[in-house]
């Protein structure tokens, strides 16, 4: 746990793009193609992490003024999925699970469990976020762990089960969406 520590104690910016180059490399991309893959995603967390920090720069003034304006007790400034994506992915649980998910992927395609290809890696924030949670309240990754692979897969269940609705409704063959805040919501719809 010590190298995955020390990884994430450098960031986002530095574990997204390291998980992107080895997977493009498992993936036999060339050599160039997946520094380059890296780099860009590596370039996009800075980009994020400058824009949620402008964000608050220039939304604290104006929060404490409302707040004062109106003689209000608001303790909490709701940053929206930027921040929550960073926080995700900057936790141990974030660092593994690109490759926890992707495993889990391919081996519910293997046990006919599933027939989605989840090529939606970005939106794994969602699973790395309860895993998160879980780990953090408990203080076990390995809790946080089966956190984020059980929503993982009950994800890719939701997904599976309402793909041919979705199909339907976008006139798009292929297409479903294996985004976890998404699929909470149908047991409700």
């Amino acid at each position: 746990m010590f190298i995955i520590d020390y990884i994430i104690s450098n960031g986002a910016s530095v574990i997204m793009p390291l998980i992107f180059i080895v997977l493009g490399l498992i993936l036999r991309l060339r050599v160039s193609q997946a520094i380059k893959a890296g780099l860009m995603v590596s370039i996009g967390f800075i980009g994020l992490s400058i824009t949620v920090n402008l964000m608050i720069d220039s939304l604290t003034p104006v929060s404490h003024a409302i707040v004062n304006r109106f003689s209000l007790n608001l303790t909490v400034l709701d940053m929206g999925w930027p921040a929550a994506t960073a926080v995700a992915m900057g936790t141990r649980v974030g660092a593994l699970v690109i490759p926890v998910c992707v495993a889990l992927n391919v081996l519910m395609l293997y046990t006919k469990t599933t027939r989605i290809l989840n090529v939606d890696i970005w939106n794994l924030w969602h699973h790395a976020f309860a895993g998160s949670l879980v780990a953090i309240i408990t203080d076990n990754l390995w809790l946080g762990l089966f956190a984020a692979v059980l929503n993982c897969a009950i994800t890719m269940v939701i997904t599976d089960r309402t793909s041919k609705d979705v199909e339907k409704y976008l006139s798009l063959l292929g297409i479903s969406v294996p985004h976890g805040f998404s699929a909470s919501f149908v047991p409700d719809a």
